[in-house]
Formats: structure tokens, sequence, C-alpha cells
């Protein structure tokens, strides 16, 4: 992300418009594409929107495709929220035999939460 922004501050005057729309257009294939890198570093995402904020604020030639960039990336975060909501599903507690071990049975149930999660959509 540092580097986008820094080639989007760093652009030369006579193509300073088409590297600015390159750079945005770079970060929303981005975020389509490869949403994975936001959620591993939750941090992107903050620098990410206090980026766009700053280019619809300060560029205005590039504010239309700034917003637009916003409006994708809030509603990635929109469906990442609604999934973890789903989550909130109430689930038996697993009958285990009693003569496992205490670290067995977690594993166990675990496995059994997963796969009873995952099957239940």
């Amino acid at each position: 992300m540092n580097a986008l922004m820094a080639r989007f501050r760093t652009a030369q005057p006579q193509d300073e418009k088409v590297v600015r729309l390159k750079v945005l257009n770079t970060i929303r294939a981005w975020v389509e594409r490869y949403w994975d890198d936001f959620e591993l570093d939750r941090s992107i995402i903050q620098e990410c929107n206090q980026f766009l904020d700053f280019v619809a604020q300060h560029h205005p030639e590039c504010a239309n495709v700034a917003t637009t960039v916003k409006v994708r990336l809030d509603k990635k975060i929109n469906q990442v929220n609604k999934t973890l909501i789903k989550s909130d599903i109430h689930m038996e507690k697993p009958i285990l035999p009693s003569d496992m071990n205490q670290e067995v049975s977690k594993s166990c149930c675990l496995r059994l939460f997963f796969f009873r999660f995952v099957t239940s959509f």
C-alpha cells in the first residue's frame, strides 16, 4: 500500500492524471481480486480508507474513482461482517467418551464444531 501511495504522490506533471488513475485502478483490482490480503492484515483497510479519503478531498480530478473504490471496499467489509454474524449459530455440546484425555477431546470438539458449522449452510 505504501508503494502505491508513494507512486500516486510522486507522479510527474505531464502524466500525473494517468498515473493517479492507474494507481486507483490497481487498488480497486486489489480489493476485488485479492481480498485475503486485507483480511490477513486489517491495518491495510485503515490505510486504504485514509488514502482514499485524502484523494477524494485533495484531488478532485480523481475523486469519482476514489469514491468508487471506497464503496467497493465498504461492500467487501460488509460481506465479511454479515458472514461473521451468521457464525453465531447455537450448537449442541458433543457427547464424548469419558475415557478420552482432555487434549484429544478438545481437538475432537473443534473438528466437530467446524464440521457442523460448515455443513449448516
